[in-house]
């Protein structure tokens, strides 16, 4: 049996282990690893322990098949749980931090004076953007959404992109692209909104 099925064959035995009801010596060390990270980062209510591990299964699996070569099991899958806790944590922490940007700017045209001139002006704004947006193509309106809506890095779109079947895999080619078309999708935007104002 050559080395990559070894390797994959052991993966699939820590992670039965670690998934199953019976948790038992290191697969039970791992699912408290998982959990305890989970809420160390407040994460514990919404991300389990089986969500965060299949994603360290998914990403080991993917570097045995590039040829790494693991000893430990259950420690590697330990410190990639850890990594993907963290980018949750960051994940969320950017959703905050616009959210937080949004509740500013929202406080601000709140308080406002009213005009009826201004509210006019802006209404109009709104129509010509929003009929400017759309007039792309589904694919950059959708782009346009995650970057600039939703905040998400490319890297993340990336994902998106993987998880919806839209892509085959995330990886610095998948992310380049998307950062032209994006590029390629404000710039239509631009003109599309140019030719109506």
């Amino acid at each position: 049996m050559d080395l990559v099925c070894q390797q994959l064959k052991r993966l699939n035995e820590v992670m039965n282990a670690a998934l199953s009801a019976r948790e038992e010596g290191s697969s039970k060390r791992l699912v408290f690893f998982v959990r305890r990270s989970l809420q160390q980062f407040n994460l514990y209510g919404e991300w389990c322990e089986s969500e965060i591990l299949i994603d360290a299964y998914l990403r080991t699996r993917q570097k045995i098949e590039h040829g790494e070569v693991i000893d430990n099991f259950p420690g590697y899958l330990s410190s990639v749980s850890f990594n993907i806790i963290r980018e949750h944590h960051r994940s969320r922490q950017r959703k905050f931090a616009a959210c937080q940007k949004m509740q500013k700017s929202e406080a601000n045209v709140l308080n406002t004076p009213e005009s009826p001139y201004l509210d006019e002006k802006t209404s109009d704004f709104s129509n010509l953007l929003w009929e400017s947006f759309e007039s792309l193509r589904p694919k950059d309106q959708e782009i346009l959404i995650l970057r600039i809506v939703k905040g998400y890095s490319w890297s993340e779109i990336g994902d998106f992109m993987v998880a919806t079947d839209k892509e085959l895999r995330n990886d610095l080619a998948l992310r380049s692209r998307l950062r032209k078309q994006g590029e390629r999708a404000l710039e239509r935007l631009r003109k599309a909104f140019s030719s109506v104002t």
